[in-house]
């Protein structure tokens, strides 16, 4: 599978449940490698442990990059079919998902059997997406949306309540811009969205509490089957701030959940017009959250 294919996105989720993907040339590879080849495992892994989809690529010493033949592939493991393993052939594990960002730097090991193991991936997290000034840069935003936006209003909304950390403002363009993809069948960009909203819906009420939290280092979201959901430290903030400021029951159904409710309360929240964040479909189609993150394999 080609990396252009892969971003295709690239599957449907609620944010993302990228599911099995299908086998390539299943019959035929292990065919081959009962004949004459041999079986390799690559295991694709975070360094907690996490199993991580990921595409394969090899190429010997000095030479070219090319696919790999695939006897399995799934979340965390690709069986592949390699004529010959020695120290002269290398392998590369890079995924396209949101949710993981690829280490830094060349990551090709050699051959080895009966498995290589790439244990680096890096599972997104608030304070990965938030550490450097992007998001407060409508030419990046601008960017982002594939350069096809010719009315700034929707990039400088987003740029200038990011700057402003006005978290009830982001959590609102956020969510809606979420709705808007998601119609358009863009689950993957939908969830960014949404990672986008809710960050910004904990990290108000910590700023509501006062609570003697880093900006830099506040965690607010972790990747669940490959969706970002608040941590249940991050739930109990909002639940907090719900019970303390907006006179939600303790034991209400939607506490430590982020609604209209609260994200009208916080910050810029109450000044946040939905008719202004309508993105138009060339912006939709051309989306590129990687602008923000780092999903770039290096070969």
């Amino acid at each position: 599978m080609s990396i252009s294919a892969s971003l295709e996105f690239r599957v449907a989720v609620a944010f993302l449940a990228f599911g099995w993907m299908p086998a390539v040339a299943e019959g035929q590879a292990t065919a081959a490698t009962a004949a004459s080849g041999k079986t390799v495992r690559i295991v694709t892994r975070t360094s907690g442990g996490a199993e991580v989809w990921a595409e394969v690529k090899q190429k010997r010493l000095d030479g070219e990059v090319s696919d790999v033949s695939y006897i399995r592939h799934v979340k965390g493991l690709a069986e592949i079919y390699a004529p010959s393993c020695d120290a002269t052939l290398y392998f590369n594990a890079y995924t396209t998902k949101l949710g993981v960002n690829n280490p830094e730097g060349e990551r090709w090991l050699p051959c080895a059997q009966p498995e290589v193991t790439f244990s680096d991936f890096e599972l997104m997290t608030a304070t990965i997406l938030y550490r450097d000034k992007r998001f407060s840069d409508p030419a990046t935003w601008q960017k982002a949306f594939g350069g096809v936006v010719t009315d700034s209003t929707l990039p400088d909304q987003l740029a200038e309540a990011f700057a402003n950390k006005e978290y009830g403002r982001v959590a609102i363009i956020s969510t809606e811009l979420k709705e808007q993809f998601r119609t358009a069948g863009k689950v993957e960009e939908a969830g960014f969205f949404y990672g986008i909203a809710i960050d910004a819906g904990a990290r108000g009420a910590v700023a509501k509490l006062d609570l003697p939290i880093s900006d830099e280092t506040l965690e607010t979201f972790a990747y669940f089957d490959d969706r970002p959901e608040l941590t249940t430290e991050a739930k109990g903030w909002l639940g907090d701030y719900q019970i303390k400021d907006l006179g939600v029951s303790a034991g209400a159904q939607n506490l430590g959940k982020l609604d209209w409710k609260t994200m009208r309360s916080l910050q810029g929240g109450d000044s946040a017009n939905v008719e202004l964040y309508k993105v138009p479909d060339g912006a939709i189609a051309n989306f590129d959250p990687d602008v923000f993150i780092n999903r770039k394999p290096v070969m």
